[in-house]
């Protein structure tokens, strides 16, 4: 009895370890990768010998051999996809699956109002306002027009799609608090595109004005952002900017689909209405400027661009400086946005200190008339903090 219980131990084992060992040489042998594209985030690599020695654990190798598993990428999809169709549970940490078919970030949403880990308070709020007007008579006082722009994330536009057993109301009250406390300064120049966006909704619930699968803006809403951009500048900045009459509109493709990527579907697009315009001309920042005023980045989607807009004869400048997602909320907003522009220069918020430096350094001809801030509220916390520091470094730089 002993002896055909062992047999049938061996029988089980014998593939179970060859499996093992399978994976343990195709982990050793494979190429290995930097990120996931799944996850999207960076992978371990193999950790110092020195380091595990003097530590005395393997915690670090343990971390390795799991974020390069032979066949871990695809092995991820599959579990994805069984957890995403069979479970209809979100597979990603980061993404909250929403009604007809909607996603919606959830950091984003959940941390919408929060900086680590508190609660934005009204002092907190408060503090940061008085920070924006400091910033807004320094820049008056060098013929810069500052506007701060407050882009409508999808899941307030859209509230309705998110499920009701997830609803909160911190991202809601901390936006009527910002917005309290800016009313106290209204002299600050303040583009709010949500009241805009809610009536096209309502008006026209078929064409949406944001990503389902996203939190950019897509094209549409890129456009409605533009138009309510230009109508805030020429009421407050004395400008006289018209919106093109040759907007053309065609069915395609979005060009966003991060949430969806989370899902383990890179390669699915949701139809949208896109606008049909040419690109805007890219030029290089130059090297050492880029060097001189600590400017570059390692990351692409940050580094300092320059569009140049070759059919202008405006001898205006436009800086567009914002969180990743908010330089441009919309991939179309900056191209409508440059044509009112001989050059248009966007930037990542948190080179907002050096760009401030590297403007006391500009002649008047090079000086931009308008500098855009761009945020949301979920990204408070971050202005705070980059506007807190470019004070205190423009005070130091006097």
């Amino acid at each position: 009895m002993d002896k055909t219980y062992r047999k049938t131990d061996i029988f089980f084992l014998i593939p179970i370890l060859g499996i093992m060992i399978l994976f343990l040489i195709g982990t050793i042998v494979s190429p290995k990768s930097d990120i996931s594209e799944r996850e999207n985030r960076s992978l371990a690599s193999w950790p110092h010998l020195t380091q595990i020695a003097f530590k005395n654990q393997f915690g670090a190798i343990e971390e390795y051999l799991k974020d390069q598993l032979f066949l871990r990428e695809k092995l991820l999809t599959k579990f994805m996809n069984y957890r995403l169709n069979f479970m209809g549970r979100s597979p990603a940490t980061n993404v909250i699956i929403g009604n007809n078919g909607w996603l919606f970030e959830k950091s984003f949403y959940y941390n919408n109002g929060y900086l680590n880990n508190k609660l934005h308070t009204k002092e907190f709020l408060s503090k940061l306002v008085r920070n924006l007007d400091w910033l807004h008579h320094y820049l008056k006082r060098k013929g810069v027009d500052l506007f701060l722009i407050v882009s409508p994330e999808s899941f307030y536009v859209y509230e309705e799609n998110i499920p009701q057993s997830l609803k909160i109301r911190t991202p809601f009250l901390t936006r009527e608090m910002f917005f309290k406390e800016l009313s106290h300064y209204p002299y600050l120049k303040v583009i709010d595109p949500t009241p805009r966006f809610m009536e096209e909704k309502e008006s026209h619930q078929e064409i949406l004005l944001h990503y389902k699968w996203d939190p950019h803006w897509n094209d549409r809403g890129s456009f409605l952002g533009y138009l309510e951009t230009i109508k805030v500048v020429n009421q407050k900045g004395d400008y006289a900017f018209s919106p093109p009459n040759n907007i053309k509109w065609v069915e395609g493709s979005g060009k966003l689909n991060s949430l969806m990527r989370f899902l383990g579907k890179p390669d699915q697009r949701e139809r949208i209405l896109r606008l049909d315009m040419p690109p805007a001309h890219f030029e290089p920042f130059p090297e050492k400027i880029l060097t001189k005023f600590n400017l570059s980045h390692k990351t692409s989607y940050r580094q300092v661009m320059t569009l140049r807009n070759l059919n202008s004869e405006s001898d205006f400048n436009l800086w567009i400086i914002g969180n990743s997602y908010h330089i441009s909320p919309g991939l179309g907003f900056v191209d409508l946005l440059q044509q009112h522009f001989g050059k248009t220069t966007k930037l990542h918020i948190d080179k907002l200190s050096e760009m401030l430096v590297y403007l006391n350094s500009l002649g008047e001809s090079e000086m931009p008339q308008i500098l855009l801030l761009g945020t949301t509220t979920s990204h408070v916390g971050q202005l705070s903090d980059q506007v807190d520091r470019a004070i205190q470094t423009l005070e130091v730089t006097k």
